[in-house]
């Protein structure tokens, strides 16, 4: 095995680990899954959900267990935003520890 294959299955090593420690991790910091084709949400960091929640530019938000998907207002492409919360966490919680008032908290769907 010559050099250059040597440092391509290193690569691969390397890219196949960092996938899997995205998919694994539920710090709510990290991307959500990356690899589910089903799914035409943009992920996006738990931090920058709060960002524009602050902001009062969250549209509304669906909370599906952990998963959060989000529409921003006024955006033309209408893109759905998701991201996760950290385990123990609740919609609700998280907005408020993010000090949003509770009245100016966006629409939240609880999916069952």
């Amino acid at each position: 095995m010559g050099a250059a294959s040597t440092i391509a299955l290193l690569v691969a090593i390397v890219v196949i680990v960092a996938v899997v420690t995205l998919i694994s991790d539920d710090t709510g910091d990290s991307l959500p899954v990356l690899l589910d084709d089903t799914d035409d949400s943009l992920p996006v960091l738990l931090t920058d959900f709060i960002e524009e929640a602050k902001a009062g530019s969250v549209e509304f938000v669906e909370v599906d267990g952990l998963d959060i998907e989000f529409k921003l207002i006024g955006d033309a492409n209408e893109t759905t935003f998701r991201t996760k919360m950290e385990k123990g966490d609740t919609i609700r919680e998280l907005l408020r520890d993010a000090g949003i008032a509770t009245e100016d908290f966006p629409p939240v769907k609880l999916k069952p």
